[in-house]
């Protein structure tokens, strides 16, 4: 059946992975809350930027009868992480192996089969992923809509699919992800904008208003 590498994000088709089935190996991030059903953990923050205690707080907002915290980590983050170190069935990269269990990013293997190129935690794994030669990924909850927060890593992202593509390595991507889809957008055509669909110069079945630049 072949290996099969699963890298998993946050999005909406985070839901629709296949944690449960030991075909896959999981490849996610320790501030998941399904993290113990993953088999290789990545926490790529330097130490320094870990320590903060900033970044945990997202947004507060009163309730009506409490206030409702946010947070980008859970507040017992430094438990989970030892206690991912110290499971012999799990393994927790790092950039450097700053306490036992930890082991340091194999950064020359990786760049070695792809490129020094990494503009998130989830290109971290899908590198390391790509450089253990399997013959499938599947990335779930990486979906990297337009307009939303993580749109800027997409090009990278789905740079590192082209390259495991180029590898002969299945790639597989849930439809409700816009990874290597065609996103409806107006481009300027001369003095008018125009809102292509389905692909670039292709214009859609839906009216359209033809709007001149000025």
């Amino acid at each position: 059946k072949g290996v099969k590498i699963c890298v998993m994000g946050f999005g909406p088709t985070n839901d629709e992975a296949p944690v449960d089935d030991p075909e896959w190996t999981k490849l996610g991030l320790p501030w998941d809350d399904k993290w113990e059903k993953y088999d290789r953990l990545y926490e790529i923050h330097e130490k320094n930027v870990l320590e903060l205690s900033s970044p945990l707080i997202l947004t507060e907002s009163w309730e009506g009868d409490h206030i409702k915290t946010q947070a980008h980590r859970p507040q017992n983050y430094w438990k989970i992480l030892k206690q991912i170190s110290e499971n012999p069935n799990k393994t927790l990269y790092m950039q450097e192996a700053y306490w036992g269990g930890v082991l340091q990013y194999p950064f020359e293997k990786v760049i070695q089969k792809t490129r020094d190129y990494f503009i998130s935690s989830i290109t971290y794994m899908l590198s390391h992923a790509i450089s253990m030669e399997p013959d499938e990924i599947a990335l779930y909850g990486v979906d990297l809509m337009p307009d939303e927060e993580w749109d800027y890593q997409r090009a990278c992202t789905e740079y590192l699919l082209g390259l495991a593509e180029g590898r002969g390595i299945k790639v597989t991507v849930p439809e409700g992800s816009a990874l290597r889809k065609f996103q409806s957008q107006s481009v300027r055509f001369g003095a008018i904008f125009i809102k292509y669909h389905e692909r670039y110069g292709i214009l859609g079945p839906d009216e359209q208003k033809f709007e001149r630049w000025l």
